[in-house]
């Protein structure tokens, strides 16, 4: 586990650098570009390059115990994907709020600030094959850990949502620059309004899932039915015969598992030596499951 969390850490550290230079970047661009998408977008690096480094130090704590924490410090990393929704909702709300509002002043008074559409596609297409890097460089370090980091994994596949999320949006940004030769031309001076709006209703939709998911995940909700079962009869497939599983109670926080499984004697005069096997079969089996795990077998 300490190598995948080195490889983890070294991973994000660099994932930080590009990321913070892809933030800078676009607060920089969108005011030269007078663009909100250019700025949602810079300002979500940022946000990504700043929990990217509590990822990493939460990634460092998880297997550390103590007598203030006997189990380790799993709860931190659902409550680092608590606090990186909330700040991502909060950001990505205010950007709704003034694409709103740009959109209504358009329509009052006729007249608001225009994008400077060359610079935009510029950055939308730089931006997207940065993320082109970001995916590759991630992948590269989820090979070191032999795909067991979820937080790797998760990073890889939110660079490769970004990167067809960038191109989208320089898609739509062309797609609605056209309307100047339809009836609907009077839509192409708040075409990045627009394209706001809907990115920001549709990150908010998926944020928020996140977000109730985390919560469900610290109010102690247990993992998926299908997951039970499959770990259940894994475990009952490969345990003595004189030894009963009843039942499997199984708590996942991001990597850390908690599990608690009952098992009853068939026969109480069975040999303890069993009993230990028993016990070793059920904890490598769980472990292969769930590399960080606390698993207490409970005799009936």
């Amino acid at each position: 586990m300490k190598d995948i969390q080195r490889v983890e850490a070294k991973g994000l550290k660099i994932a930080v650098i590009i990321l913070t230079f892809m933030g800078l970047l676009g607060l920089v661009v969108s005011q030269i570009a007078n663009s909100a998408a250019i700025l949602i977008d810079g300002v979500f690096s940022i946000i990504s390059a700043a929990t990217t480094l509590i990822a990493i130090k939460v990634s460092s704590l998880l297997t550390k115990e103590n007598e203030k924490y006997p189990f380790g410090y799993a709860g931190y990393e659902p409550l680092y994907v608590l606090l990186r929704s909330f700040l991502l909702i909060i950001t990505v709300l205010l950007a709704l709020l003034d694409s709103i509002s740009k959109i209504i002043t358009y329509f009052t008074t006729g007249n608001i600030p225009q994008v400077n559409a060359k610079i935009f596609m510029i950055y939308v297409v730089f931006i997207a094959l940065m993320y082109v890097v970001l995916n590759m460089h991630y992948g590269k370090y989820c090979k070191l850990t032999h795909g067991k980091s979820e937080l790797l994994l998760a990073e890889k596949f939110n660079a490769k949502a970004n990167s067809m999320l960038m191109l989208g949006v320089g898609g739509s940004f062309l797609i609605i620059g056209l309307l100047k030769y339809t009836p609907l031309k009077f839509l192409v001076p708040i075409s990045d309004s627009i394209i706001v709006f809907f990115i920001a209703v549709m990150v908010i939709i998926d944020t928020s899932k996140l977000f109730i998911k985390t919560i469900s995940i610290l109010g102690g909700k247990g993992i998926e039915v299908e997951e039970k079962k499959e770990l259940l009869n894994n475990i009952k497939g490969k345990v003595s015969n004189e030894i009963d599983i009843i039942n499997l109670r199984v708590q996942k926080k991001a990597k850390t598992a908690y599990v608690v499984v009952d098992v009853d004697l068939k026969d109480p005069n069975v040999e303890r030596t069993k009993i230990k096997n028993a016990c070793k079969t059920i904890k490598d089996i769980i472990k292969d499951k769930y590399e960080i795990n606390h698993t207490f077998i409970s005799f009936i």
